[in-house]
């Protein structure tokens, strides 16, 4: 099954409303819907940008297992190759003899979704997660830390003991003024998203709760010349401070309100008689840390009801 709007039990989480339906990328021929579809999240794709307007997915924490990471990210032939990006872009990016720290990323992460009662379920899923749709260059240090852990950190700590199950929305947020990856592409300049957002839902202590994050790591791609807004690529680039850095100046994870991304991505989250725990209209930086603990099984996110660490300055 694909997102489940109906996962976490006595509530509905609807995928998020785009108002420019016009920007949405079509499925081939007589396939119906907007979204594509996978093993435990779906994806819905902006044409213009060629990269995920969002990825949807469900997360099991109580059948979560880890399976070995697999898989080579290819294009979603359901979708029109003018509509996604694949080779032509990230191909450069790897191969491009620059030393950085910028290659193809998940969106929905191939951990989140391994979860299900069987091995092969577990397998496919994850497996599924491999396709450019879900895809968008990120810089490395976007997979580490608080970032990579925030899933996990709310189903532990956030979710319902007896029932733990999370949805989760995650994207780029996509500005008129993102800067140009340092090549052009096919003969074309591209557009580079730098900044990122997650909403995820819970069933928490007040019902059905709802947060979010954002991180920003145009910055560090400025500073290692993997992008610039000079469109003429010229040695020296007038770097232009737009609000955005302003709002999240580290490449660290930031907790916002859930109102301040749907005003961003000018998406419906649906927010009303929902709980929503951040109530600041300033953003917070979550700080990561490693704690020891000693271990006495191996049950991945389920794993003696403890964390190897903790985030602090996360609300719940």
């Amino acid at each position: 099954m694909p997102y489940n709007p109906g996962f976490i039990k006595g509530h509905k989480v609807p995928l998020p409303v785009i108002k420019d339906e016009l920007l949405i990328a079509p499925l081939k021929g007589m396939i119906k819907g907007t979204s594509l579809d996978y093993l435990h999240h779906s994806v819905v794709m902006n044409k213009k940008r060629r990269f995920a307007f969002y990825s949807a997915s469900n997360i099991d924490g109580l059948t979560w297992q880890p399976v070995e990471r697999k898989g080579i990210f290819k294009k979603d032939e359901r979708m029109d190759s003018q509509f996604q990006f694949g080779d032509e872009l990230y191909g450069a990016i790897s191969g491009g003899g620059r030393k950085n720290d910028f290659d193809e990323g998940h969106i929905t992460s191939y951990q989140e979704v391994l979860w299900g009662k069987k091995v092969t379920e577990r397998k496919q899923a994850g497996n599924e997660t491999f396709f450019f749709t879900n895809c968008v260059p990120q810089h490395g240090l976007l997979n580490r830390g608080a970032w990579k852990s925030l899933e996990q950190f709310v189903t532990k700590t956030g979710a319902n003991d007896t029932d733990i199950a999370v949805s989760v929305f995650s994207g780029p947020l996509f500005k008129d003024n993102d800067p140009f990856y340092i090549k052009k592409i096919e003969g074309k300049l591209i557009r580079i998203p730098t900044t990122f957002w997650k909403v995820i839902h819970y069933q928490g202590r007040s019902g059905l709760s709802a947060v979010g994050f954002m991180m920003d790591h145009g910055k560090l791609l400025l500073e290692e010349e993997t992008v610039t807004f000079d469109k003429a690529e010229v040695q020296e680039r007038g770097l232009e401070e737009v609000d955005i850095f302003q709002m999240f100046p580290k490449a660290t994870t930031y907790q916002v309100k859930v109102e301040l991304i749907e005003k961003l991505t000018k998406f419906d989250f649906h927010l009303k008689n929902l709980n929503l725990p951040y109530k600041k209209n300033d953003s917070k930086e979550i700080v990561f840390k490693r704690i020891e603990i000693e271990r006495t099984g191996t049950r991945g996110i389920e794993e003696d009801n403890q964390l190897d660490f903790k985030l602090d300055g996360l609300t719940l």
